[in-house]
């Protein structure tokens, strides 16, 4: 976050990063404590992800997001300084947190867009975050200054959210966008109203990848987007109480898988991977949504990836009856493992080794065409 929020009226110096609504003051002892931490994210080799307007239009403490309570021309205003502080650093820019984005609001947001991008050439790229289960592809396809098109699947694990990402807008709409990233900027966090566990973290982010052409995924914790530390409480969300402090967070058993994850991906040439369940023969997720199985191919089917999230059957068309080097990949334990797979009558079938769920890799033998 670049300035005060919902989540923080100010910093741990008790500072603000601007005074005022209709015409706002910059505060610049605010923005010299931010650079440190900017600067050093970059020393790390990571790349930052400000936000520059939080922006969630209700719930309590909406009056200090300046995506919301700031006139237009303010806004513009604050993030251009924002962009013109940071510019120099590796950035991906998040333009507007936990916004709507549509409806009322969409103009207002592409009036936002258009003046602090719209016409310069600007380091970085651009992103909206979108507040949980919408979708803003349709409505910003066309605005040049969006390079990743964000969503928010939520932090719940009930079947319509299973749904809503599997089989909702993201699934439909990928292939009507202009070329566009398009990222789940925030499935659900491990340990929040403390029910979702790692197996919810693993299943909504491969589900996710799986959705529309991999381009990448985010990790949270409860503990960790607030930095808590013990004792500590979040302004205006739920009660922390019980809650891990961060430095425990950052290492729970589903922060590791992502890091598998990660690394599973980095061993494919992930950018030519495109969705495919339509090499599906059976679809176990119609009648029970956890149990949805997801599909991924590269050009010509050379290489074939399923994600299967609970032990069962996978059933794949395989209509040229072509060979394939089978592997299971464990997101659990980051470990391969030979696949056995029956391949006939032009189905491919393999059942997983796990009781976990589990990674198919099929890759064509011999780079058959």
């Amino acid at each position: 976050m670049t300035t005060q929020w919902r989540g923080a009226d100010k910093n741990s110096l008790g500072q603000v990063a601007y005074e005022g609504n209709g015409k706002i003051s910059i505060n610049p002892e605010f923005f010299q404590h931010l650079d440190g931490k900017i600067d050093e994210i970059n020393k790390y080799g990571l790349v930052a992800a400000p936000v520059l307007l939080w922006a969630l239009p209700f719930a309590d403490g909406k009056e200090l997001n300046p995506g919301y309570i700031l006139p237009d021309p303010e806004a513009v205003l604050l993030a251009k300084y924002l962009v013109a502080r940071y510019g120099g650093n590796q950035v991906i820019w998040i333009l507007g947190g936990d916004g709507q984005y549509e409806y009322h609001y969409e103009q207002r947001w592409k009036n936002i867009g258009r003046g602090v991008f719209g016409n310069m050439q600007h380091p970085g790229v651009v992103s909206l975050h979108p507040y949980g289960a919408s979708w803003i592809g349709d409505e910003y396809a066309n605005e040049e200054w969006l390079d990743i098109v964000g969503y928010q699947s939520g932090h719940n694990n009930s079947d319509k959210t299973v749904q809503w990402i599997n089989e909702g807008p993201v699934v439909k709409g990928w292939q009507q966008l202009p070329p566009k990233a398009i990222i789940n900027m925030e499935p659900c966090y491990e340990e929040i109203f403390f029910k979702i566990t790692d197996k919810d973290v693993r299943n909504a982010s491969y589900w996710s990848l799986f959705a529309s052409p991999v381009a990448g995924i985010t990790y949270g914790a409860n503990g960790i987007w607030p930095w808590l530390r013990p004792g500590e409480s979040i302004l205006n969300h739920e009660d922390a109480t019980g809650t891990h402090p961060w430095y425990e967070s950052i290492d729970f058993p589903g922060s590791k898988h992502i890091g598998y994850l990660a690394g599973f991906f980095k061993q494919l040439e992930w950018w030519r991977l495109t969705p495919a369940n339509e090499l599906l023969a059976e679809q176990p997720g119609k009648e029970t949504p956890h149990q949805f199985v997801s599909l991924l191919k590269s050009d010509n089917s050379t290489t074939i990836l399923a994600y299967i999230p609970e032990k069962a059957t996978a059933k794949i068309y395989n209509k040229r009856n072509d060979a394939y080097d089978a592997q299971w990949f464990n997101p659990v334990s980051n470990q391969y493992s030979k696949a056995k797979i029956t391949n006939k009558e032009g189905i491919i079938e393999a059942i997983p080794p796990a009781g976990n769920d589990m990674v198919l890799v099929l890759k064509r033998k011999g780079g058959q065409k």
